[in-house]
Parts: C-alpha cells; sequence; structure tokens
C-alpha cells in the first residue's frame, strides 16, 4: 500500500484513465462525455484482470457491473451524437472551446477523478479480508442499488431517445420524466451510490474512506450541477409552454417525493 493507504494499482488506474481522456483533446465535450464511461470500463476490467486471482463472485458481479454500465452509457452518448435533435442542441450551446492549459488542467482532473470514483471496487480485490461467497449486506445491497441505477438511468435515457423521435422539439415530460424531471442523473447516483456502498466492508484505512467518500461527493456535486444547467437551459426553450412550466411545478427535478423543484438558487456552477 502507498500514499493514503491505496494499492500500487490505484495509480496505474489514473495512468489508464488518462489514456482514454485523451478524447477530450479531440473535443472538448469527450472529456466529460465519451471518455467517461469508457475509461471506467478500461479500469475495471484491468482490476478484473491484474486481481483476477483474488475475486470472490460478488466481487466479479461489481466489477461486472461497472462494464455494462460504461459500455451502455457509452454506447448512449455516441448513438446520440448523431441525432438531429443533439445535434441542434449542440449548435445552440452558446459555451466556446477550451484553450490549451484548460484542456491539460481538465485532462488531469478528469482522469484522477474517474479513477477515484472507482476506488470502491479496487479495495475489494486487492484486500486479504475474506467476506465468504456470500459477502456481507452491505456489498449485497450495493450491488442491488448498482443495478437498479444502471436500470433506472438506462430506462430514462431510452424513454427521452424514444420521445425525441417522435417530437424532437418538445420537452419530455411523460414516463419517468413525470416521476422526476431528471431520472437519468437520479439512476447515475443511485448507481455509484451503490458503487461506494459495495466497496464499504474492504475499506481498512481513513485514506481509504477519504478517498472512495470524496469519488461520489463529486459525481453528486458535478449532477447538481449538471441538472440546474439542464434546468436553466429548459427554461430557456420552453419556457413560453403551459405544459412545460406545469411540469416544473409538478415534477421534483432530481429527487422525488421531495418538494425540491429548481435548482436555481443552489449556489453551485451550471456544469
Amino acid at each position: 500500500m502507498g500514499l493514503l493507504g491505496l494499492p500500487d494499482l490505484f495509480w496505474w488506474l489514473i495512468v489508464i484513465s488518462a489514456v482514454i481522456c485523451l478524447l477530450g483533446f479531440y473535443k472538448d465535450v469527450y472529456f466529460f462525455s465519451v471518455a467517461y464511461p469508457f475509461a471506467v470500463v478500461a479500469m475495471a476490467l484491468t482490476i478484473l484482470i491484474a486481481c483476477a486471482r483474488n475475486l470472490t463472485p460478488l466481487l466479479v458481479v461489481h466489477l461486472a457491473l461497472l462494464i455494462v454500465w460504461g459500455l451502455r452509457l457509452g454506447r448512449f452518448i455516441l448513438e446520440r451524437a448523431q441525432t438531429s435533435s443533439y445535434l441542434r442542441h449542440q449548435q445552440r450551446d452558446p459555451r466556446g472551446g477550451m484553450s490549451m492549459s484548460v484542456r491539460v488542467l481538465v485532462w488531469v482532473l478528469v482522469s484522477v477523478l474517474y479513477a477515484v470514483m472507482v476506488t470502491p471496487a479496487l479495495l475489494g480485490p486487492v484486500s486479504d479480508r475474506d467476506l465468504g461467497p456470500i459477502g456481507t449486506s452491505d456489498q449485497i445491497v450495493g450491488l442491488v442499488l448498482m443495478a437498479a441505477g444502471c436500470t433506472l438511468e438506462a430506462w430514462a435515457d431510452q424513454q427521452k431517445s424514444a420521445a425525441k423521435e417522435r417530437e424532437p422539439d418538445a420537452v419530455v415530460t411523460g414516463g419517468l420524466y413525470g416521476w422526476v424531471r431528471c431520472p437519468n442523473y437520479l439512476g447515475e447516483i443511485v448507481f455509484w451510490l451503490g458503487n461506494l456502498i459495495a466497496g464499504l466492508p474492504y475499506i481498512a484505512s481513513f485514506g481509504q474512506g477519504f478517498v472512495a467518500v470524496l469519488g461520489l461527493l463529486a459525481l453528486v456535486f458535478i449532477m447538481l450541477g449538471a441538472t440546474k444547467r439542464l434546468e436553466a437551459q429548459q427554461r430557456e426553450r420552453y419556457g413560453d409552454d403551459p405544459e412545460f412550466n406545469a411540469w416544473v411545478l409538478r415534477v421534483p427535478i432530481l429527487f422525488p417525493w421531495t418538494p425540491v423543484y429548481s435548482f436555481d438558487t443552489l449556489p453551485l456552477p451550471k456544469l
């Protein structure tokens, strides 16, 4: 174990993440879109191969869920980029390109962040702790949450894509979007929360716990900022639509069964 009690393989994961994140130098948005899921897939496969002898069935499931999530999301992002509605949305995006110095900084930050997020899945395969073939209750709960989050995100993406094919310029208010306005972002938060919980039994030091929790907190921060930005974009685009305004007042923005309908006043950047 090295700095913060992290295994040597963690530092290799950062290198692997950095290689995948080089995609961002081709298009800035790839730092946060295409590179994100495929970096997770590459790191999970690395752990699977490097720690094959130490894997229990539940650890294999944990890594497999990361791979399935990453492949599904990566494919969705690539396919979405070819749709006419998404291309029009990109044309309306007022943000300019990054300077080279900013690109390098973002590359370093996201490369480390993606490795940090995967850390809970790394601790089990490198740990000497034997939880037995059926693991612990928190490990099982974490895996169930990962599967639920992945399913929710995929279902939400599918519903939105289908709705946009029918009406490219209409806001999606039905299905899961009638339950919470950003179900795909909610699914992502649930997925990574499950990832942390599944790795909790293997945390052996304060440093490991700090890094594992930091990854989830960063993800939640990013999802809150992305939700705030999406809210602003939708208000600008659909603000004169009575159906949209009724939906905003009726459906919670990110967390279901809560009276939180807007992040407009939340002191977060619109990521």
